[in-house]
C-alpha cells in the first residue's frame, strides 16, 4: 500500500491523497475519525503508515549495515548499487551534503546521525583518507626509518602510500590545486621528515 500520492484508481478515486489523510489522521496532524477497528483493517492489508521518507531512511539504513557487516567499514563509493538496485552510495554521499548544509534537519535526526555514526560512518572524507594515509606514513617511518617512500610502494592493506606522498609533494609545491594543504598537515609530516623535494631532485 505505498500508494503515489497523485494516484487514481481507475473510477477516479483518489487513493494516494486519502492513504495520506489516514495516516495524517493517524499521527494528529488532521482531524478526523479513525477507529481502532479502522486502524486493524488497514494493518490488515497491509498500511504503511511512515511516510515515503521514513521507508527511504528504513531501506537504505538496512542497506547500510549489511554493507558494513560485509566489508567492516561504510567507505560506500558514490556509484555503488546493491545487488537488489538501492543506489547506497548516492544515498551516503546525499547525507553527507545534508549534514555539511545543516538542511532536512526533520530527515537526519540527532537520533539517526547518532545510529550512522555507531555504523562507522564517515562524515567528511577527506579528513578520513589523511588519517589513514597519516597512520601509514607513521608506520613506514617505524619501519624504514624515514618518509623516503618509492612512487610504486602500497601497504599491505593497499594503501598506495607512494602516489599519495608524491600527490602530497605536488600540492606542497602548489601543482595540485585540487588539493592544499593545511598547516597543520604540514607541520605534522614535517614531524616524521617528510622530504617535500621532488624525487628527481
Amino acid at each position: 500500500l505505498e500508494v503515489a500520492y497523485r494516484y487514481k484508481t481507475p473510477d477516479g478515486y483518489s487513493l494516494g491523497h486519502w492513504i495520506l489523510t489516514q495516516k495524517r489522521v493517524r499521527s494528529g496532524e488532521t482531524p478526523g475519525l479513525l477507529s481502532a477497528e479502522r486502524i486493524a483493517k488497514l494493518d490488515a492489508i497491509g498500511m504503511v503508515w511512515n511516510g515515503y521518507r521514513d521507508l527511504s531512511w528504513e531501506r537504505n539504513f538496512a542497506a547500510a549495515k549489511e554493507y558494513r557487516d560485509t566489508f567492516g567499514n561504510l567507505n560506500v563509493i558514490a556509484t555503488y548499487t546493491t545487488p537488489n538496485g538501492l543506489r547506497l552510495g548516492a544515498w551516503i554521499a546525499q547525507l553527507r551534503s545534508i549534514r555539511k548544509s545543516g538542511n532536512q534537519r526533520r530527515y537526519l535526526t540527532p537520533e539517526r546521525i547518532k545510529m550512522l555514526d555507531e555504523l562507522g560512518m564517515v562524515w567528511n572524507v577527506s579528513d578520513h583518507l589523511w588519517q589513514q594515509y597519516y597512520g601509514a606514513c607513521l608506520t613506514y617511518r617505524r619501519s624504514h626509518g624515514n618518509l623516503d617512500v618509492p612512487l610504486k610502494y602500497a601497504t599491505a592493506d593497499g594503501l598506495r602510500l607512494g602516489a599519495w606522498i608524491n600527490g602530497i609533494r605536488r600540492a606542497y609545491q602548489n601543482q595540485n590545486g585540487s588539493y592544499q594543504l593545511s598547516p597543520e598537515q604540514i607541520r605534522a609530516l614535517d614531524d616524521l621528515g617528510m622530504i617535500w623535494d621532488r624525487r628527481n631532485d
